[in-house]
């Protein structure tokens, strides 16, 4: 894999590195989290729905986003005008199921509510699924 390195002053090198351990993910898993946040996307590396109206949503969605959250309103309106189905439909097609595969969650903030963004794990980092017969 690629390398990117960076010069940080001594204070906030630290500071990562203690942020790093208290979350307990290493300095590339964070940084990778930071860049998906700031200016990636998802793509084909990621696991999008396999549902191409909700991956188109999540998709929209994720092209929305403010620090992984969207107002319930200007998602719900984006949604239904992008997906051609009335915004009442919204919710119960396509943010429901969204939420229940755990690609994104309610989160009520003082005085508005959100859909937040969860990050879909690359293909690689899936657990294969097993099927019984």
């Amino acid at each position: 894999m690629p390398r990117i390195s960076a010069r940080l002053s001594g204070k906030k090198k630290e500071s990562f590195v203690q942020y790093c351990e208290r979350i307990g993910k290493t300095q590339s898993e964070v940084i990778e989290e930071m860049i998906d946040e700031k200016i990636g996307q998802p793509t084909s590396n990621y696991r999008l729905p396999d549902d191409d109206q909700l991956s188109t949503a999540y998709t929209t969605l994720w092209n929305m986003r403010r620090n992984r959250k969207v107002e319930i309103p200007d998602a719900e309106s984006t949604i239904a005008n992008k997906l051609n189905i009335r915004k009442e439909a919204v919710r119960s097609r396509v943010m429901t199921p969204l939420e229940k595969r755990g690609y994104i969650r309610v989160q009520r903030g003082i005085n508005k509510t959100y859909y937040h963004l969860n990050v879909p794990l690359p293909e690689s980092e899936l657990a294969p699924i097993k099927v019984e017969a």
